[in-house]
């Protein structure tokens, strides 16, 4: 219900200007932000509240319910969702856009050590499911390479976003991950490593994008980046768009999806860059690649590994290790 006490503003544009404000944190939080905040903005539209005099206690009630309710999002991640709306809404009480102490009705959830593992991710035969038709239908397009380095690599999207056409050594097949600035690594230069493509589809899919199909445009620090758009470097939410539509499976066939929704991001079955990582480290390891190897390729120290990454069954663990001992006497 509308306030006729506080002068609202528009919630969608109140959220950018919130975000152009904060120059005192890096862009990657920025685009979190965003991308937090474009999900209550979304669903303020689908319940018809457009100003920041409406937000109310109940509008927040029902938005918390409907996050704890979507399975495919962990605690920590609706903790950190929730947590930004607060921040944004405390924001708008000392500007007078919303009713004072709005913000303590953002209820955050309570997060527990055991909050902090998500068990979302994809086989390896859906993975080459989704490669086989994306190098089929789209071959060398943004979504073929973009899925395709992600899933082989299991870099971070940070990684993905630094990486310039100069960084591609076509002849030996690898790509050259930097830490400059304007495109700063998780890790800084700790992240820095070179990482070889295995797979010929891919890496043929990165010559060709590169030669044919990329659009030829120069970022804003004069260099090339090997994820563009018409617009220069591709943005965060570029990447996420693209595993999101990928990772649906209305990507190739309208209709096999049983799914309803109105966009692939918002698909039971549509998986995050984060979640593609988490599947390319856990491929590794049921592979039985050694978790030193894994950790050096993909950035990530073995610790992390145990916590976050490994989801072999204890049959498969054994396995993996089997492979080692047969030639002990």
């Amino acid at each position: 219900m509308r306030n006729n006490e506080i002068e609202g503003e528009p919630i969608g544009g109140s959220t950018e200007t919130f975000i152009s404000h904060k120059k005192d944190v890096a862009e990657t939080t920025r685009d979190r932000y965003r991308y937090r905040l474009g999900i209550f903005v979304s669903f303020c539209e689908r319940r018809g509240v457009w100003s920041t005099d409406e937000i109310d206690g109940d509008l927040l009630a029902d938005y918390r319910a409907a996050r704890l309710d979507d399975n495919k999002t962990s605690i920590k991640t609706n903790e950190a969702n929730l947590t930004t709306v607060r921040m944004w809404i405390k924001w708008l009480e000392r500007r007078g856009k919303v009713q004072q102490g709005t913000a303590n009705l953002v209820k955050i959830p309570d997060l527990d050590a055991s909050d902090e593992r998500r068990d979302v991710f994809i086989t390896h035969e859906r993975a080459k499911q989704i490669l086989d038709g994306l190098n089929k239908y789209e071959y060398a397009s943004l979504d073929h390479v973009v899925f395709g380095i992600l899933y082989h690599t299991g870099m971070r999207r940070s990684a993905i976003l630094a990486l310039d056409t100069d960084d591609w050594v076509s002849d030996s097949n690898v790509l050259k991950i930097r830490n400059r600035d304007g495109t700063t690594l998780k890790l800084g230069q700790k992240s820095e490593r070179n990482v070889t493509i295995t797979d010929s589809n891919i890496a043929n899919a990165i010559d060709d994008w590169i030669s044919e199909k990329r659009p030829d445009v120069i970022g804003d620090l004069g260099r090339r980046p090997l994820i563009a758009t018409a617009h220069g470097r591709a943005h965060a939410t570029t990447i996420q768009k693209a595993i999101y539509r990928v990772t649906c499976p209305d990507y190739f066939a309208v209709g096999e999806c049983d799914d309803t929704h109105d966009r692939p991001s918002a698909c039971k079955y549509s998986i995050s860059p984060h979640d593609v990582r988490r599947s390319a480290i856990t491929h590794h390891l049921r592979e039985g690649v050694p978790k030193e190897v894994v950790s050096d390729r993909m950035s990530v120290d073995q610790s992390t590994i145990e916590k976050h990454y490994d989801r072999r069954t204890m049959d498969q663990r054994r396995e993996n290790r089997k492979k080692y001992l047969n030639n002990l006497s």
